[in-house]
């Protein structure tokens, strides 16, 4: 059993979680529930860090090997307020060849760089049966320990891939069009076409780069007085509209 937080898997740990460990392949996750779901998702489980007061139990309901640490040193390196009983590592999904994708509807995160919203984009994509999300100009990082609380294992289920735009050229000469979300566009509508829907950064909206390659720009019409939306509640509703039956 590990009983300091200087031991060198935990030390190893901690990179993984931050996103500072030399294999940039992993990445860390806490809680059952979560573990539970990456089970289920057939997610690539290498390492669990388990905390003594949860052996028990772990053996008796699962079959994965683990490591046991004295419960407050496992806890203090967990990110939530009350800590987990369960740290587990687990390897990133096989980067997507961007000229596989053929889905009706894409979405484009442009420099988003708050976790909580690209994490419950992602979620919000996953309930709407969206597979693929590209981001482009350094957007926060997904495997962001935040990020992945967020999603509540919605990232299991979707693919997200950081390109460039040559990339986004690329899709676009495939038959995609580019639709940016801006407060100067027209009102948003299901199209018949395959789309990429863009939303932009939290402060600046969608960069200028991405507008140029845009096909059109559309807006949600609101009725009250406020100037504009939180981008995760914007693309909820978006969502929500370019997936109506």
């Amino acid at each position: 059993m590990i009983t300091s937080k200087q031991n060198k898997q935990l030390k190893e740990l901690n990179k993984i979680i931050e996103q500072k460990y030399s294999d940039e392949s992993l990445y860390a996750l806490e809680g059952f529930t979560i573990f539970e779901e990456a089970i289920r998702e057939k997610v690539d489980i290498k390492d669990v860090y388990l905390a003594e007061s949860a052996e028990a139990e772990f053996k008796d309901k699962y079959d994965y090997r683990y490591t046991v640490v004295k419960d407050e040193v496992l806890r203090s390196f967990s990110k939530t307020r009350t800590g987990k009983d369960i740290i587990f590592v687990a390897k990133k999904p096989k980067a997507l060849n961007i000229d596989d994708i053929d889905d009706n509807l894409v979405l484009l995160l442009d420099f988003l760089q708050d976790p909580g919203n690209m994490g419950t984009i992602i979620r919000t994509a996953d309930a709407f049966g969206i597979k693929n999300i590209l981001t482009i100009n350094n957007c926060v990082n997904v495997y962001n320990e935040k990020v992945l609380r967020s999603t509540m294992g919605s990232i299991f289920r979707v693919n997200v891939s950081s390109i460039d735009i040559e990339d986004l050229r690329s899709l676009l000469k495939k038959g995609y069009k580019l639709i940016s979300t801006s407060p100067k566009g027209e009102k948003i509508e299901k199209c018949k076409f395959k789309t990429i829907l863009a939303f932009g950064n939290e402060a600046n909206g969608v960069s200028e780069e991405v507008f140029r390659e845009s096909f059109k720009r559309v807006k949600i019409p609101m009725k009250g007085k406020t100037e504009s939306l939180n981008v995760a509640i914007a693309a909820g509703i978006s969502i929500y509209i370019m997936t109506e039956e």
